[in-house]
């Protein structure tokens, strides 16, 4: 086991990106272009919660480049775009498998007016993601998809969409950011993966003293291929997010729930209803290292087995924690090992999530610029 922990400390390195760690790499004449990317090389150890069997994942690893461009118009008016660009670092060169390939993740451009306001179209995070990433601290950190799929509505990433910004809720507090979102209809050759038109907002309030709230909801229609299940003509979600950051204390919780906006059984049928609990916490100690906790629980509830039986009773879809800690070389770098406790079985019948219920261990170093 020594020399396991010792295989997953040396080969993986994990880089996470953040836009305000981007490397400026132009500027001239009020143009600005800002490059930004990572690589995420992990190797996963897992221990199925089924059995004793110990075995070795495949290789997740990943890799991102992002281009954040601004160019300034007059004194209150500036135009800006992102490009990210993500793949799969274990895909072949000659990979005809369509899931695996190379692919644009953001891509939007828009006006910033002044320091109150921005709007954008293209492909960009949708509003529940907002309040979710209050506990999405750290990318290592492994939990099932529910109430983070792409391309599901405006729950995550997805196309077609116009993004208005305010960061004084229009003049009245410095302490309040507003966010109204619209998204097109979009087509795609997985039902699941198309929407109708429909609204999003979010609302988030920081008093700057170590406590953020934010609220964020949507409600869209359905297409004609998937109100087929008779499960209404719209899909709608809420997300609730609470942070509090002070000295070396981080505590934040999230909670959602939606009506058709889940996909399970290998991506065929939206769940009814579903849910979201997300609990994490972490403390960091002086001299660079720090521990966390993270805590979530998914459920679905009005759902179809694989032989279209209904289930009117609450399901759980997952149910894990993660155990973390990792040690800062510098702001930088730094390197962890992380542990992630199963509590279910895989459910056969319903066939939800999509991964299977497995203990990881992990380990890596990471960099980010």
């Amino acid at each position: 086991m020594i020399n396991y922990i010792f295989l997953l400390i040396i080969i993986p390195f994990l880089l996470i990106i953040n836009t305000a760690d981007a490397v400026e790499i132009y500027n001239k004449n009020g143009n600005k272009l800002k490059i930004y990317g990572g690589m995420n090389q992990k190797y996963r150890f897992l221990h199925s919660s089924s059995s004793t069997n110990k075995k070795y994942d495949k290789d997740p690893s990943e890799y991102m480049l992002g281009l954040f461009g601004e160019t300034k118009i007059n004194n209150e008016w500036s135009g800006y775009s992102c490009l990210e660009y993500r793949g799969k670092g274990f895909v072949s060169e000659n990979s005809i498998d369509n899931n695996l390939n190379n692919k644009i993740s953001l891509g939007l451009i828009g006006f910033k007016f002044g320091k109150w306001s921005s709007l954008d179209y293209g492909r960009n995070h949708g509003v529940i993601y907002n309040a979710k990433s209050l506990t999405n601290c750290h990318s290592f950190i492994d939990t099932d998809r529910v109430f983070k799929e792409n391309d599901v509505f405006l729950m995550d990433r997805a196309s077609n969409v116009i993004t208005y910004h305010n960061y004084n809720f229009f003049g009245l507090s410095n302490n309040l950011t507003t966010i109204l979102q619209y998204q097109e209809k979009h087509k795609n050759s997985n039902s699941m993966q198309e929407n109708g038109s429909g609204w999003g907002s979010s609302i988030k309030y920081d008093n700057r003293k170590g406590i953020t709230a934010i609220a964020s909801w949507f409600s869209e229609n359905r297409t004609s291929r998937q109100i087929i299940d008779g499960q209404g003509d719209s899909a709608d979600a809420y997300g609730v997010g609470l942070k509090y950051e002070k000295n070396n204390v981080y505590m934040a919780a999230f909670y959602g729930e939606g009506r058709n906006i889940t996909p399970y059984a290998k991506f065929t049928k939206f769940a009814g209803k579903s849910g979201n609990l997300e609990l994490f916490g972490e403390y960091n100690f002086d001299g660079g290292l720090s521990s966390s906790l993270t805590y979530s629980e998914s459920y679905g509830n009005n759902m179809k087995s694989i032989n279209s039986t209904l289930f009117s009773k609450k399901r759980i879809f997952s149910r894990q924690m993660n155990i973390s800690s990792h040690y800062n070389f510098s702001k930088k770098i730094y390197t962890y090992i992380d542990y992630k406790l199963d509590f279910l079985k895989y459910n056969q019948d319903v066939n939800v999530p999509e991964e299977s219920h497995d203990n990881i261990l992990r380990a890596g170093m990471v960099y980010k610029f």
